[in-house]
Parts: structure tokens; sequence; C-alpha cells
């Protein structure tokens, strides 16, 4: 501060001084009259590291980092460190985190206490969408993505068909997917999937023997020159694409094959709307009803318990560190419940 001083005799006519903030040596601060002098977004930054057991950390620490490129440019001369990130490295990490914030969203959209499982084949087949779009727009101007980039987009590509290109041969997830009415049929890659659906809804509802057609790899038909503003997004541009290649069927003769038919035929609801309420209120398809009630669960996670541990840890702080266990139970459960009837008891 003696050096800022005889450097700029102006420097302590900035300074807010005050006799109400201590900082004492036993962590207690009184910030009564404190001031941030920063934006609010950018206020008591939290620490950001790169964890093994959390992807989506690596994510955040390079986007923290891209957040503070001014900051860490103008530190980086005056530490011991003398490591510099080139302008291709910069460039880098923004195009890692543009293709990383797709599976950040699908990430958030299957952790929700609304998710179904019918949200898996939906949610996969639009990353699919979006890395393949990735990809060939990199391919066309190889002068403005680096091999390492290219690189990264394939790996990701194999990934996700390593890990779940199963999920269109899964009959669970088939029907969750056709049985829910933001979906039904045209989210599927693969028409022989499309046709299995359908097959397995009709030999469900009449009690017939169910045959599955032999397995095809037809790709779907994208447009290389879509953008997408997020994942829905690209959820959205596989619906409307086989809405519009989907042939017109006619009605089924047979009469328990009709409610399938029809089903099937009305155009989907919006993605954000609850498929559950929809099947609450819906009495046109009685028997599919039943189907739906049996298919549309909560995908596999643990992020519900992780939650309520987060929440018995909110509850039981050091200002209440005496409630007893059961009273902790008891409070985790209505803080979990009483939302779900709108605090009317």
């Amino acid at each position: 501060m003696l050096n800022a001083d005889l450097e700029n005799p102006a420097f302590l006519k900035h300074i807010l001084w005050t006799d109400e903030s201590k900082f004492d040596k036993d962590g207690i601060t009184n910030y009564h009259n404190a001031h941030y002098w920063a934006s609010k977004e950018n206020r008591n930054p939290n620490k950001n590291q790169d964890v093994v057991t959390r992807w989506d950390s690596t994510l955040h620490a390079l986007r923290r980092l891209l957040e503070q490129r001014v900051a860490v440019q103008a530190s980086l001369p005056h530490v011991k460190c003398r490591t510099e990130l080139a302008t291709q490295e910069w460039v880098l990490m923004e195009q890692v985190v543009s293709a990383l914030t797709y599976f950040e969203e699908a990430t958030k959209s299957v952790s929700q206490e609304s998710a179904c499982l019918s949200d898996a084949i939906p949610l996969i087949n639009s990353l699919r969408r979006v890395l393949e779009r990735i990809k060939n727009t990199t391919a066309m101007d190889d002068n403005a993505y680096s091999p390492e980039y290219n690189a990264f987009i394939l790996h990701l590509i194999a990934g996700i068909n390593d890990r779940f290109d199963y999920l269109e041969n899964d009959e669970t997830f088939i029907l969750a997917t056709a049985l829910d009415p933001r979906y039904k049929l045209r989210t599927f890659t693969l028409q022989t999937t499309s046709m299995n659906a359908k097959s397995m809804l009709i030999s469900l509802i009449t009690n017939n023997t169910y045959t599955e057609n032999p397995h095809s790899a037809e790709a779907p038909r994208q447009n290389q020159n879509e953008i997408f503003s997020g994942i829905w997004s690209a959820c959205d541009s596989l619906i409307k694409e086989a809405e519009d290649d989907e042939p017109l069927s006619n009605m089924s003769i047979q009469p328990e094959q009709e409610e399938v038919e029809s089903y099937l035929r009305f155009p989907n609801i919006p993605i954000k709307q609850d498929p559950k309420i929809y099947w609450r209120q819906e009495d046109k398809y009685p028997k599919l009803k039943n189907l739906a009630q049996k298919y549309l669960s909560y995908p596999m996670s643990s992020v519900a318990s992780e939650r309520l541990f987060s929440t018995a840890g909110l509850i039981q702080n050091d200002l209440r560190n005496r409630l007893s266990a059961d009273n902790l139970n008891k409070l985790c459960f209505l803080n979990k419940n009483l939302p779900k009837v709108d605090f009317n008891y």
C-alpha cells in the first residue's frame, strides 16, 4: 500500500475506510458495512476444480477460466509459473465448452424431478444429431477447427455409440418413448424401431404375440446447415423431420388397434408439458393409459438421494445442531412433499 501511495498520490482517496468491518484471527468477520466492487454475477466466485468423479467439473473449470481470461493473462507474467496459453488454446477451450454445454443440458434434464424414462432415447439421439452437425461443420472448414477439436468430437460420438447404442433395442425404453405424447415414434433414428414400437403397443393391448422386425441401420435425414440453440432444439428438429417424412397411415380395420393408430397419428404435445399430467387427463386411450402408468417411470439415478442428503445438511446446520434424528427426518419429509400439494395441508 505504501508503494502504491508513492506511485499514485490519489490512491488513498479511492479506498472506502470504515471501522465497522473487522477481520479476526478466529475467522469471525463482520460484513455489516462490507462493499463489493464488482458486478453481481462476479461476486465471490466459487473455485471450480477438475474432479475425476464428476464429468461436469471439467466443463465448469474451463468455463470459469474463460470468464477470467483477462485476469489470467494479466497475472501470468507476474507469477512463478511462466506457462502462457496461446490464442489457439483459448479458442479450443471455447469450442470444447460449447460442445459440452449440450451434455450439461441433457444431464440436468434427466436429473429433474419431473424426468421420465422416456427422455433417454430422445436426448441421446439429439446429442448424436448435434455432434454429427458439428462434425460435418468441421469437415467443411478445416481451417476454422483444430485437429484436436475434431478428434474430441469424434471421441464424444464414439463414446455415445459405445454406451447407449442398445437403447433402441431395449423394449422398456422403446415403449416408454412411444407412450410419451411428447415423442411417440418421432425421435427414433431407425425405421425398424418405430415399426417395432407400434407392433409392441398393439400386441400389449390385444394380447397378441409380438413379432420383431429385422434390425436395420437407416440413418435419419439431417439438415447440414441447421443450428441448434440447445439440446431440446435438436430434439424438436428430430420430431419435425419425422412428422414431415411420416407416411399417411390408414385406420386399422380391427377396432382394438384403432386406439394405437389414433394416438400415434395425433400431433405431439409440446416438449415442456408433463406427460404424466397428459395421461391423467386423457380418456380417449384407456388401454394405452394403463400402459403409460407402467412404463413412464423415473429413470434410474442417485440424484434424488443426493438431493435429500443436501437437504438434510441445509436443515441441520450450525444453528440447529441439536435437532433429533426423528425431527430431522420429519423436516426432510415436509421439505420434499409439501410443494407437491402446494402447501395445502
